[in-house]
């Protein structure tokens, strides 16, 4: 004697109910490749994670409406820095301030006792000199 569909021995492969004949089971995977149980956000949101294969600073989109589309890959803009850091007065200035101080080492030793303030100053040009070669070699540290 046949059995009742629907009864506690049927087979479970076997569908009970045609409604269950065309379902798939719930373990089955969606054409995107997320299994249900898997996929677990609130409803509305979509599905921010990133394939394994995607390479890391693009996103990647793809419509939930037709399963056939193709995913778009965008790039994020790079970011420029706040400041450009510039040392293009650093030549320059390390060229000038050596020149003043040879300059000024020069005068001193030449005519420094003809001119008032190099008289007044006496020895301390040598650390006149000296110091803006010094400061010369301090800005040229600063070169890249």
């Amino acid at each position: 004697m046949p059995e009742p569909k629907g009864s506690e021995f049927a087979g479970k492969n076997e569908p009970t109910t045609p409604d269950d004949a065309t379902t798939k089971p719930a373990s089955a995977a969606r054409p995107d490749g997320v299994r249900p149980q898997d996929h677990k956000s609130k409803a509305g949101s979509s599905d921010t994670r990133k394939p394994a294969s995607e390479p890391a600073g693009r996103t990647v989109t793809s419509s939930k409406d037709d399963a056939t589309t193709q995913p778009v890959v965008t790039k994020r803009p790079r970011r420029r820095p706040a400041l450009v850091d510039t040392r293009a007065w650093v030549p320059p200035t390390f060229i000038t301030l050596g020149l003043l101080g040879v300059l000024w080492l020069v005068v001193y030793y030449l005519a420094g006792y003809m001119i008032p303030f190099m008289a007044t100053l006496g020895p301390w040009n040598l650390a006149v000199g000296m110091g803006l070669m010094a400061a010369a070699f301090a800005v040229a540290t600063l070169w890249k």
